[in-house]
């Protein structure tokens, strides 16, 4: 899509979601949402109280831009005088942070200790958030062994969603050439239903297996079977 010379209003049907998102939302984590989108607005990124000095929410995004090496930021637009919404009428400031990958968005606010601490926690709360699909197994499992992901632990994640689905099929997809190729290695652990010392100890056998094996493509297949388990 081309990018307009000025802001230009646009039918929000647009933004159309993808089909294939492996994420769902219950009712009443989304009436949580919108509850929260409504008093408090987007709390995603990275929020400043201007008047407290503190952050409100992107402790964790903050502590990973310094360290890599980001020392400073701009301020776009200063909060009005006074407490801004939901506390009072003032308008927000905004500013960003700028990075090699682009640039963070940081959202000033003016808010009292109480709605400060309201928001610090329903920016993290797994209550009001969408929850994941079987759907997600298939698209980690080309992902979860390729060496130069490794740091965002997609195998750890496949693991943990094939806990909540333990009749999901995690059989290991066919290798492709590429990143990645090379010796096949698969791990088969047969659990129990509630199995979760296996668990453990088939997360444990993994690591050991992908920290020895450079070359090496490491499948871990989970599956129910009756009369089985892993030693």
């Amino acid at each position: 899509m081309k990018r307009p010379a000025t802001p230009t209003a646009r039918p929000l049907a647009e933004l159309a979601p993808d089909p294939g998102n492996p994420r769902r939302i219950t009712p009443e984590a989304a009436a949580g949402l919108r509850f929260s989108l409504d008093r408090y607005g987007d709390l995603s990124g990275i929020v400043f109280d201007a008047e407290a000095g503190v952050l409100v929410s992107g402790h964790q995004r903050l502590d990973q831009l310094r360290a890599a090496g980001v020392a400073e930021w701009t301020v776009e637009r200063e909060c009005d005088a006074g407490l801004t919404a939901p506390d009072g009428p003032g308008a927000e400031g905004t500013g960003w942070i700028a990075h090699t990958s682009g640039r963070f968005r940081v959202r000033l606010v003016r808010w009292t200790e109480q709605t400060r601490g309201e928001a610090n926690l329903v920016a993290n709360s797994d209550q009001i958030a969408g929850e994941w699909t079987p759907a997600a197994l298939p698209k980690l499992a080309p992902l979860a062994p390729l060496p130069a992901l490794a740091p965002l632990r997609f195998g750890e994640l496949r693991m943990g969603i094939a806990r909540l689905f333990p009749a999901a099929d995690l059989h290991p997809p066919a290798v492709a050439s590429g990143e990645g190729a090379g010796t096949e290695r698969t791990f088969r652990f047969v659990l129990g239903q509630d199995d979760g010392a296996a668990v453990d100890r088939a997360f444990a056998a993994l690591r050991k297996a992908q920290h020895g094996a450079d070359d090496a493509v490491i499948f871990f297949a989970a599956v129910r079977e009756a009369g089985e388990r892993c030693g």
